[in-house]
């Protein structure tokens, strides 16, 4: 039986349609290319499409000739490889219904729209998702260096919880890297209570393997969740001396918005590549397998009308031994 069962699975993977790709717009300036997907109301891409938009999502960056997300191209003249990239996620979702308490109805999620929860199927404890209402995406302004985009949510498909998203991602006109900002706004007439973190899936020099080399500007607190004993922590480097499959570890003890960095160190160069992040996070997530992403986290607490800013700027540099 488990073998028809794998004969079965294979056939359906096999013949299955693999999902739409978005479009991309190309930013180009210097050594630096980087990727954008733009948004398509008709042709949601991102198989995690209940978890966040992917407009705006940076799928291939590489400076020169070395990739830091993304793949290289399989063959000379063809297209890099798509990556999960710069992943922006709202963590939490607002029940629909004020009163719904237990958020055992529809849910509002910042990013995406309303989902509501369907029946499990039988045997299963999981209740799966779907999105009921999406949130209106549309790029403002596309240019050779920079794309601009505007997320809107009617508070009346909300329940009262609504906003305007706005993010720009920009190459930078020293050609050290590229940004990304955004700008939150409260538009509805109930508070934004949450927090927001983005997914930074790194593969400088290629994939992560043993040796990899993550480094932080002090020395945080490390609360290891998986994989306790494949890293080591120096000062503020941390190194994953066996390759586990699959690494989490939980970053703390940030004191100033100048503590809001990581940098990945490209094996047999003297390069790494990061981010900087212009405000001071409650943690840091590190995630590892295959990809190499650390998640800077943000809390928001916006009343009705108020907003919020934030960036982070992302630069390939010599990196310190």
């Amino acid at each position: 039986m488990r073998g028809l069962f794998t004969v079965l699975l294979a056939t359906a993977l096999a013949t299955a349609e693999p999902p739409p790709r978005p479009q991309l717009h190309q930013l180009q300036a210097g050594d630096w290319t980087v990727l954008v997907a733009l948004p398509d109301a008709e042709q949601p891409w991102f198989s995690r499409q209940l978890r966040f938009d992917w407009s705006g999502l940076v799928v291939h960056a590489r400076c020169k000739d070395t990739v830091l997300i993304g793949s290289p191209p399989k063959e000379a003249d063809g297209p890099p490889g798509i990556s999960l990239g710069t992943s922006d996620e709202f963590k939490d979702a607002l029940p629909l219904s004020p009163e719904d308490a237990e958020g055992s109805g529809p849910l509002v999620k910042l990013g995406v729209g309303v989902i509501g929860l369907e029946a499990s199927p039988p045997g299963s404890r999981k209740k799966p998702k779907r999105v009921l209402s999406r949130a209106a995406t549309n790029h403002a302004e596309v240019s050779p260096t920079a794309v601009d985009f505007v997320q809107e949510f009617d508070p009346a498909q909300g329940g009262g919880v609504g906003w305007r998203l706005e993010k720009r991602v920009e190459l930078l006109p020293d050609g050290g890297g590229f940004r990304i900002s955004r700008h939150l706004l409260n538009t509805g007439t109930r508070a934004i209570v949450g927090s927001w973190f983005c997914h930074h899936w790194f593969r400088p020099g290629g994939p992560g393997r043993t040796g990899t080399v993550v480094a932080w500007p002090f020395t945080p607190t490390v609360d290891l969740a998986k994989g306790p004993d494949s890293a080591a922590l120096v000062g503020g480097t941390m190194t994953l001396a066996t390759w586990p499959g699959a690494f989490f570890a939980v970053i703390t003890g940030f004191r100033t918005p100048a503590d809001n960095q990581a940098m990945v160190r490209i094996p047999d160069t003297a390069l790494a590549f990061g981010f900087r992040g212009d405000w001071l996070p409650p943690r840091h997530a590190l995630y590892v397998q295959g990809d190499i992403c650390p998640e800077p986290f943000l809390d928001l607490d916006l009343a009705p009308g108020a907003d919020r800013r934030w960036a982070t700027t992302y630069s390939l540099e010599e990196s310190t031994p």
